[in-house]
């Protein structure tokens, strides 16, 4: 019993055809979407992580204070 599913060769070359052409004519469209969705990403990311590393840039200072000076303390033993 044949296989219903299965496309003839003829069907099967027409299908490639068809998506080499979709794809070939969207290619443009999509990096030029890819392009501005990681730019505006990326602007973004770049303010948040502005905005991140001022508002902890205290901690940050008091954290490296204490990890030098607890590490000063392991060394001297």
């Amino acid at each position: 019993m044949e296989n219903d599913f299965s496309l003839s060769d003829a069907e099967k070359e027409e299908k490639r055809r068809y998506e080499r052409e979709y794809y070939s004519k969207n290619k443009e469209k999509r990096r030029e979407y890819q392009r501005e969705y990681y730019n505006k990403n990326k602007e973004k990311k770049r303010e948040y992580f502005k905005q991140y590393y001022q508002e902890n840039n205290d901690k940050r200072k008091e954290w490296n204070k204490r990890y030098w000076n607890r590490r000063a303390v392991k060394n001297e033993k």
